[in-house]
């Protein structure tokens, strides 16, 4: 784990061997925008640890790298809080006070999910309405009869693929150019994502979406259904003029499995 000059972003080195040979590997980057400062950190038993500064305070984070339990998997939020401790009026408002303070500016990031228990090919997906009436205080629209929820901040995972390279017997071909006509992703569990084309600038030439949410498949409890399969996306780019990254930046679950290019290449 290496923790950056700029106090709030770290990055996780991640691999997989399989016997002497290192068959998968990956630098993840986390930034903290709701932090001051990350102090310090470590890896045990399959957790990351860190100690943060926000504000005045200093809090510590647990980060399971594996998580087991599925109701920790199938929504992605920060600082997770329930509707424990909550007060609930006739209209059934819940009124809840955070053991954290929130800037204004970031208070957009923070969702509440309704907690009710989805079947095994669901995640939960109801969003509820958030008032804010400080920064350590929300009330909370909760469904007639349904008193529970989880709040928290939404995160973005992200995996910007490796550049394509050809090799014919072992030796790396130097072809003119190569175009990527289409991407194909194989996901599973996974609810929705993105696909984001940049130029080496950093500009966003396109972006696509996959939603695994369709019409057949939503039901009345608006829950989000968890997708295994492909999809492919156009890109229509030489492989030199841009990069590509997976993004999730919504509170449901995404599990990246492969990645292949489509392409046309032009040898002198």
């Amino acid at each position: 784990m290496v923790i950056t000059t700029n106090d709030t972003t770290i990055f996780v080195y991640r691999w997989f061997n399989q016997g002497e040979n290192r068959l998968q590997s990956s630098w993840n980057k986390w930034t903290f925008n709701g932090a001051d400062k990350v102090v310090t950190g470590a890896v045990n038993d399959g957790n990351l640890y860190l100690l943060i500064q926000i504000g005045s305070k200093l809090v510590t984070e647990r980060f399971p790298l594996d998580p087991a339990d599925p109701k920790f998997r199938d929504i992605r939020l920060d600082h997770r809080v329930d509707q424990t401790g909550a007060t609930f009026n006739s209209s059934h408002l819940a009124t809840l006070d955070l053991p954290y303070t929130v800037p204004s500016d970031l208070r957009g990031d923070y969702v509440a999910i309704e907690d009710d228990e989805p079947s095994d090919g669901e995640v939960r997906g109801r969003k509820l309405k958030v008032a804010w009436v400080d920064g350590n205080t929300i009330r909370v629209q909760c469904r007639a009869g349904h008193h529970k929820f989880y709040f928290g901040a939404k995160n973005t995972a992200a995996m910007r693929l490796s550049p394509l390279y050809i090799q014919q017997d072992g030796q790396t071909l130097l072809p003119d150019h190569i175009l990527i006509k289409k991407l194909r992703v194989s996901h599973a569990e996974t609810s929705e994502y993105k696909v984001q084309v940049k130029n080496p600038r950093g500009e966003l030439l396109s972006e696509f979406r996959y939603d695994g949410r369709k019409a057949i498949s939503a039901d009345i409890n608006n829950r989000q259904p968890k997708q295994y399969g492909e999809a492919d996306f156009p890109i229509h780019q030489r492989a030199e003029e841009c990069t590509i990254t997976l993004v999730n930046d919504t509170v449901y679950p995404s599990r990246w499995v492969q990645a292949a290019y489509h392409y046309e290449a032009t040898l002198r």
